[in-house]
């Protein structure tokens, strides 16, 4: 119980909901949420949605997870994404946000918001540790496209 404590109290500090209130253009933003997405998209239907778009991923972007309700095979309706740079956080925020996505003739129009957990090494932290990243399907893995984070500043392939 203590330990469960001290591992919340860990992810509560790596949060910030203040930043998930701001509006774009942003300048310290890289990690976005993107919300109101249609519950039939894949992993690989949404990369290849944001592909088209013009986002590349492990150039524009080193971080995705599309969370999914496992007994059903549908996504929770949202995803997040690490962008390299601020700017390219705000490109994608301009690309998407009010937008309808192109399949399954959703009525669902986009929201991109700032994720309250920012950066490559947070989400690594985060999502590392999750029953998720060790899931059985690796479309329902987050994808982490860099180098792992290791403790003390050094840094080793995944």
């Amino acid at each position: 119980r203590v330990e469960a404590r001290a591992k919340d109290s860990i992810i509560n500090r790596m949060k910030n909901n203040d930043i998930t209130q701001r509006e774009p253009p942003w300048t310290e933003v890289t990690t976005v949420m993107m919300r109101n997405l249609p519950n039939k998209y894949t992993q690989v239907m949404l990369l290849e949605e944001l592909l088209d778009s013009g986002f590349r991923i492990q150039v524009d972007f080193d971080f995705f997870y599309l969370p999914m309700d496992h007994s059903n095979a549908a996504n929770l309706g949202y995803c997040f994404i690490n962008f390299v740079e601020t700017a390219m956080a705000n490109a994608f925020a301009a690309a998407f946000q009010g937008k309808k996505m192109r399949r399954f003739n959703s009525n669902k129009t986009v929201v991109v918001m700032p994720a309250s957990i920012q950066g490559y090494e947070r989400n690594y932290a985060y999502y590392s540790s999750t029953r998720v990243a060790q899931a059985e399907d690796p479309q329902y893995r987050p994808l982490f496209t860099r180098q792992a984070p290791v403790q003390g500043g050094a840094w080793t392939t995944r």
